[in-house]
């Protein structure tokens, strides 16, 4: 399977206002009362990365309002996209944010960070690949692991728990949203607990969109 290929998310349903909404070049949301981000979409060249999800919002405005998790914090989000939650990180106090998608995501992440943050701010964006080697230049520990709509194609569900247990540790909280489609999108989460603790703590009615909370089992023991 190739790069492109292995972290595609399938829209489960193909409706023609659901296309029309991620065709739209440019979309402004607001995040809290002091951030609003207009974000490129490029549903033509990237696919479903090149799309904002209702996770990635609901994930943004979580993190957003819950600074105590992120002041000071190093961050990881995985499978970024339009890189929406790396963007509320920033905007909460993180001391640094890496945002990484497959390497054809990576010019529409890098502009939308670039066109939202200021150029100083901690933050960067890195190619990653689920389920391969450390990556020596995402320095550990990683405080908060961040991922938006990332359970979807079953034949990745081992490298994405793989990556997960690789750049987790006994101090690490990870963060995913999902809206639960299929009975398999719920299995990844139970087979999760052989490592972690998994718990929802949050459901956007709206959106049909629910937060996880995910830590090692031998930091939630002690």
């Amino acid at each position: 399977m190739s790069d492109d290929n292995c972290q595609a998310l399938v829209p489960y349903t193909v409706q023609q206002s659901f296309l029309a909404e991620f065709r739209e070049r440019y979309k402004t949301v607001s995040i809290d009362d002091s951030l609003n981000v207009t974000i490129e979409q490029n549903w033509n060249d990237n696919g479903v990365a090149g799309v904002l999800w209702d996770s990635a919002i609901i994930l943004a405005r979580y993190v957003a309002t819950h600074r105590q998790l992120v002041v000071a914090k190093r961050v990881l989000e995985l499978g970024a996209g339009t890189g929406l939650p790396s963007m509320a990180a920033v905007h909460a106090g993180a001391s640094s944010v890496i945002a990484t998608d497959i390497p054809s995501a990576i010019d529409l992440l890098q502009g939308n960070i670039a066109r939202n943050v200021p150029s100083n701010s901690p933050v960067t964006v890195r190619p990653l690949i689920w389920g391969r080697p450390l990556d020596q230049q995402i320095n550990l520990p990683v405080d908060l692991i961040l991922g938006a709509d990332l359970v979807y194609n079953e034949e990745v569900f081992e490298d994405l728990k793989a990556t997960l247990l690789t750049y987790a540790s006994n101090h690490t909280t990870i963060l995913m949203t999902s809206r639960i489609r299929y009975p398999k999108d719920r299995r990844f989460y139970r087979s999760l607990g052989d490592s972690f603790d998994v718990r929802q703590i949050h459901y956007d009615s709206a959106t049909d969109v629910r937060l996880y909370e995910i830590i090692l089992k031998e930091r939630s023991s002690n």
